[in-house]
């Protein structure tokens, strides 16, 4: 039996989830898909500060020199958040829970100056030896929607590859993170750019996230400046797995170009990079870092 390409789709995180397989029987790629479902529904269950009970609800409610323990992924997950808080000289901060519940409940139309005065405090100590933590300060309000996508992508891809062998997949999560692989029986073509100046590309073991205020408005702060990232800015970052494509999208959308670069140009062992749309090089679009081969 030849190989096809199966589509499945979940909502959970606040967003519509599309795993694709290639593979001769639709009945075990859809095992695999409804299995890896679940798994994003256990990982949203802990990741999310929104979910009662969850890791990081319980960690936003902890009392000075309180310590818990959390889940290996949940601990795993603030790691990778405190690496690229320093790798991006604060630019992504895990640790902006409260400016985002004022964007949410003030739906954006609150003044800049507004949101310049706010900061959580909160310090957090993450364990080095166990999956814990200890609050160190009050204030603390872990908000992981920066990077908590990619890593979940990170983890359904493992899943997929290592535990059934799926030579060909894709993983997208609501459009915004995508990890895709395959060994040459299908390809995971994308168009990034505008009309000025289109990218075409093939998505295989490595992951492309995208940031812009096209469809969920002014959402993106500065940790450092607490404003607004620019509304006419468009990041795409690659990256070998999506969690550090998803942290780098967020940062690059409030970093600038020299920080941008900078941030790029000493971690190349890394294989990060990213391309920038704004109003000034809609012609044009910007490129740091490594990139993939582009189509013609």
């Amino acid at each position: 039996m030849p190989k096809q390409k199966f589509n499945f789709s979940r909502h959970a995180t606040a967003t519509t989830w599309n795993i694709h397989l290639f593979h001769e029987d639709r009945d075990f790629a859809e095992s695999i898909a409804n299995e890896s479902f679940r798994k994003i529904e256990k990982l949203e269950a802990d990741l999310s500060r929104f979910k009662t009970g969850s890791d990081i609800m319980r960690i936003n409610r902890m009392e000075v020199d309180e310590t818990i323990t959390i889940s290996q992924e949940t601990y795993d997950c603030l790691r990778e958040a405190m690496v690229f808080a320093a790798l991006t000289n604060g630019g992504f901060d895990p640790g902006l829970g409260t400016v985002m519940d004022m964007i949410r409940t003030s739906q954006g139309t609150f003044p800049e100056a507004f949101v310049s005065g706010v900061s959580d405090p909160g310090q957090l100590l993450i364990h080095e030896d166990k999956p814990a933590v200890t609050c160190l300060s009050e204030g603390i309000n872990i908000d992981l929607g920066g990077i908590g996508k990619g890593f979940i992508i990170d983890h359904i891809v493992s899943f997929i590859q290592e535990e059934h062998g799926i030579e060909c997949g894709m993983v997208d999560g609501g459009g915004s993170s995508i990890y895709a692989w395959h060994n040459g029986e299908t390809t995971w073509k994308f168009r990034l750019g505008n009309e000025n100046d289109l990218r075409r590309i093939d998505l295989n073991g490595f992951s492309i996230s995208c940031s812009s205020f096209s469809e969920k408005g002014a959402h993106i702060i500065n940790p450092i400046t607490k404003q607004f990232a620019p509304l006419e800015k468009q990041v795409w970052t690659f990256a070998p797995c999506a969690t550090w494509a998803d942290a780098l999208s967020t940062a690059f959308m409030v970093l600038n170009e020299e920080e941008t670069k900078r941030c790029c140009d000493e971690n190349t062992d890394l294989q990060i990079g990213c391309l920038i749309e704004t109003k000034k090089n809609a012609k044009k679009l910007k490129a740091f870092g490594w990139l993939p081969n582009f189509d013609k």
